[in-house]
């Protein structure tokens, strides 16, 4: 999971984009089947690993996903996918796929675009990656989010409305 700032602006109801995230998080984990496995970090300007990969038959920590979703500036996506990567290919799972969540307009690249390598290596270890977008399309970094997921064999969603996350969350699993 990447976090940044901007997200802990709060939505009419009183939730920020953060605890929405959460919530749709822990609603996805919570369709996982018993013989799955998943991991959950965070990332701003570094990786925060809430849980590293773990089997879901031994019982995930909801709570800790619930409230550790916070966080200070930038959200480097090079970053995030490089702690994916470390973590999903610790899974010797036949399906594995990459949850990459992010701002529309807060996604921030290194410049020599180590993350077209991660992406690569991910998906020629037949790991798909797929993103979940804050924001719209026509945002800054819209494109560079399409591109991972493109790149990914994954699917992209863009969350105009912030209390479409737990939905959104929930559809990708």
């Amino acid at each position: 999971m990447d976090c940044s700032c901007s997200m802990g602006a709060q939505v009419p109801d009183g939730r920020t984009k953060m605890e929405l995230a959460a919530e749709g998080v822990v609603g996805a984990l919570q369709l996982l089947n018993q013989r799955d496995e998943a991991s959950v970090s965070m990332v701003d300007t570094e990786t925060h690993v809430i849980f590293p990969m773990s089997p879901v038959a031994a019982g995930l920590p909801l709570d800790k996903v619930a409230r550790g979703f916070s966080g200070g500036g930038g959200i480097y996506i090079g970053e995030g996918l490089r702690e994916a990567k470390k973590q999903v290919l610790s899974s010797s799972r036949e399906t594995r796929h990459v949850l990459l969540f992010s701002a529309a307009a807060d996604s921030e690249q290194e410049a020599d675009a180590r993350w077209e390598k991660t992406v690569g290596e991910l998906t020629a270890e037949k790991v798909t990656v797929s993103v979940i977008a804050m924001g719209s399309r026509s945002d800054s970094d819209a494109k560079l989010l399409e591109d991972i997921a493109r790149r990914g064999n994954g699917r992209i969603y863009f969350a105009e409305d912030v209390t479409s996350l737990p939905r959104i969350f929930s559809q990708e699993t």
